[in-house]
């Protein structure tokens, strides 16, 4: 395991780190520590760069110039990452982004905790800008594999994990582990994600079939021969079989189309 940011901070409100299998260390391109709420890694998994993002938002009671701050950081550096990078978000993001989708189709899968607050909001406002969606929420599950923080009688989500709408596939399931404890109060939220190198199958193009019953149309008829009667020089102008066929079917098709 390593350590990317042991310090944490000096007011003792704040402080983030990752860890990471021993395996994956010669594949570190670079650890950024952006500040004392979110630190960055860029891992090199297979041929395709991931960019693991661990935040830290401010608390509900913190003020909002703190809050607008932290965020304004988030995207700053969520747009620094290229498109054709991997990135997953995980952190205790500090707000409740609720059970109902409530406008934010794309950003939040359905499947909430609770009821959303303010704090909640910003995280939904924030993904919605990024192209981001909330993965917790894309997979139904019981009510102890939602909450991942308990202390006391309360009971909550506030720790997300987050990846780009484009990489959604990827994302095969997320859960809470009920009962293990990371740190005090949070409970183990674990995220399966698959990263193929295999290129993607092209879609084969679909050629829609002409419609030729309107030639029975009197009018319909006319104005297809006087297409491809205007063209007929077309064909004339080739010199073998295989190009006056093809300048033909050409003509043909122009005319029908």
């Amino acid at each position: 395991m390593i350590n990317s940011s042991a310090k944490g901070c000096k007011d003792g409100n704040a402080g983030v780190w990752l860890l990471i299998s021993d395996r994956w260390i010669d594949r570190i391109i670079d650890v950024k520590r952006v500040n004392e709420r979110i630190t960055c890694l860029k891992v090199l998994i297979g041929d395709k760069l991931v960019t693991c993002i661990c935040a830290y938002a401010p608390q509900t009671v913190r003020s909002a110039e703190e809050k607008d701050s932290f965020w304004d950081q988030m995207i700053s550096v969520i747009g620094s990452v290229p498109a054709s990078e991997l990135i997953v978000v995980g952190g205790d993001l500090n707000g409740h982004v609720g059970t109902n989708v409530d406008g934010y189709d794309g950003v939040h899968g359905r499947y909430g905790f609770g009821e959303r607050n303010a704090d909640g909001e910003r995280i939904l406002e924030f993904c919605d800008a990024m192209q981001l969606i909330v993965t917790n929420s894309c997979f139904k599950r019981q009510k102890n594999k939602l909450a991942a923080y308990v202390s006391g009688g309360t009971v909550s989500a506030i720790d997300y994990l987050l990846s780009r709408r484009c990489d959604r596939r990827n994302i095969k399931n997320i859960k809470v582990i009920a009962g293990e404890e990371c740190v005090s109060q949070h409970r183990l939220l674990v995220g399966d994600v698959v990263i193929s190198s295999a290129p993607r199958k092209k879609k084969r193009m679909h050629i829609p079939r002409l419609n030729v019953r309107k030639l029975r149309e009197p009018n319909v008829k006319q104005e297809f021969a006087r297409l491809v009667t205007d063209r007929k020089d077309e064909v004339f102008e080739a010199n073998t079989v295989e190009s006056k066929w093809n300048a033909m079917k050409k003509v043909w098709q122009k005319a029908t189309e």
